[in-house]
């Protein structure tokens, strides 16, 4: 089993993705640690865009950077936590939605932004990567296009320009002048020699005298944990209960299995 990258190059099968990892710098990105869920856009879906849009991506970028990044979520997710979310935040900075309602009636893979996941679960070392029958595109007006991160709202992606892609300040540049002759030093007359240090007779302080011991008490404080998960109960369409535990930022972190008798709809 290899990372992301070297799972996408051995399936053959993602040619123009791994060649747009390379041209946009994330290939690093992607061989570290993660873990990353990659819904990844197979040469069939790349070649679905207008002709000329993949050597526009090439040739921009900011740009690459940010239809690549829309792509990538945290987190090491699989099909079946995917379909009990109904959107996740992108490394790019927007969100994607999630359509899960074919999941359970159905068992058909969830959709994202209405693109479906035509295979899924496929397990790396680093992460976990979902195919994609299209390509996705995130909000180009709220995405920087300096640095290529998305943005949900317009005060947020004006704060980003302001303060993160401010040039340094060049001196500005001043007509030549003619060189004027520097004045000449002024004389400095010679200091009179200082006096001798007055003799400084040392004075001996009477040492204080030492306090009694203090009785030191230590006492240990009880470390309340702070509990930031909350459990949601579901119940499916064969009648059989389940419990997932949501992280305070919305991610899942823990599914149980199904309960109860099965019932056939």
């Amino acid at each position: 089993m290899g990372d992301i990258v070297d799972t996408a190059v051995a399936a053959c099968c993602f040619n123009t993705l791994v060649a747009a990892v390379k041209a946009a710098g994330l290939v690093e990105t992607l061989k570290g640690k993660g873990p990353f869920t990659v819904f990844a856009p197979n040469d069939e879906a790349f070649a679905k865009l207008p002709a000329g849009t993949v050597d526009e991506l090439l040739k921009n970028v900011p740009k690459l950077r940010a239809v690549l990044m829309y792509h990538i979520i945290p987190g090491k997710l699989t099909i079946d936590e995917i379909s009990q979310m109904n959107s996740a935040m992108t490394v790019q900075g927007q969100e994607v939605r999630i359509d899960a309602h074919n999941w359970w009636l159905l068992r058909m893979n969830p959709q994202i932004n209405d693109v479906n996941i035509t295979s899924g679960d496929i397990v790396t070392d680093n992460g976990m990567i979902h195919v994609l029958s299209e390509v996705l595109m995130p909000n180009m007006e709220l995405t920087c296009p300096v640095c290529g991160m998305g943005f949900m709202n317009m005060d947020a992606l004006n704060l980003h320009t302001k303060t993160a892609h401010i040039p340094e300040k060049a001196p500005t540049p001043t007509p030549l002048m003619e060189k004027v002759p520097e004045p000449p030093m002024p004389v400095v007359e010679k200091m009179p020699e200082p006096m001798p240090p007055a003799l400084v007779m040392p004075v001996e302080e009477k040492a204080p005298e030492p306090l009694p011991p203090t009785e030191v008490i230590t006492e240990t404080t009880p470390v309340i944990a702070k509990v930031t998960g909350v459990f949601e109960i579901l119940y499916d369409h064969i009648c059989r209960f389940r419990f997932h535990l949501r992280a305070a930022n919305g991610q899942i972190i823990a599914v149980s299995q199904s309960y109860g008798l099965e019932r056939m709809p």
